[in-house]
């Protein structure tokens, strides 16, 4: 990474004002979440973000190592958002050795337990 590009969390008032000033006739198809340099759910307003965003998409895509936050956060957001949210899980391989090769410092267990979450309590996505 360049020292020049500062690691921070976008503003959401700088994507709010983003969205606002776009010239959507109607709803677009989807908005994606995708960290160039971290995960979208690391970000302290990242429901903040979801919820603004349905109001000019119909579906906000979001991806994720899983190994953030708990299984109770995604559960509560599938419950809330239903196939609203696709998330698609970045999750390297089928234990936690494969999984570090890949994803270092992603905790397996985790990322597995999020994803049942997520998936048993009705959210939409892929593996």
């Amino acid at each position: 990474m360049n020292e020049w590009v500062p690691l921070k969390h976008m503003e959401f008032d700088m994507f709010k004002k983003a969205l606002d000033s776009s010239s959507f006739e109607s709803k677009i198809g989807y908005i994606q979440f995708c960290g160039e340099y971290g995960d979208p759910c690391m970000h302290p307003k990242i429901q903040e973000f979801v919820e603004y965003a349905l109001t000019y998409a119909r579906i906000v895509h979001i991806n994720t190592n899983g190994g953030l936050r708990q299984p109770v956060w995604y559960e509560h957001m599938a419950k809330t958002y239903g196939e609203k949210i696709y998330i698609k899980w970045g999750i390297d391989g089928t234990d936690h050795d494969t999984n570090w090769l890949y994803r270092e410092g992603v905790d397996w267990k985790r990322a597995m337990d999020n994803m049942r979450a997520w998936f048993n309590n009705g959210g939409d996505g892929a593996w």
